[in-house]
């Protein structure tokens, strides 16, 4: 489950995957609209965290399997074509 890529750091509301807040947080924290190094440092702590988060999920995308996979199609695969009972 995504729960850090594509939304915000503060409301995990929606919002780009390349900006960390929605649009409602950037309005209602005006001090978060200037460069990251002017920002305070619970939003600068709180940045870092929700970053890392971000590329463990991402981490996570890269290995998963991707589903639906074809029940008969796997079983081909795991089968070796011998029957069990020769």
């Amino acid at each position: 489950m995504v729960e850090a890529i594509g939304r915000c750091m503060i409301c995990r509301g929606r919002c780009f995957n390349h900006v960390w807040l929605c649009q409602s947080c950037y309005d209602q924290f005006p001090e978060l609209q200037g460069k990251y190094t002017t920002w305070p440092d619970w939003a600068r702590f709180l940045k870092n965290q929700h970053k890392s988060e971000r590329l463990q999920e991402n981490a996570v995308l890269e290995n998963e399997i991707e589903f639906p996979v074809d029940l008969a199609d796997l079983l081909d695969v795991i089968d070796d074509g011998q029957d069990d009972d020769e």
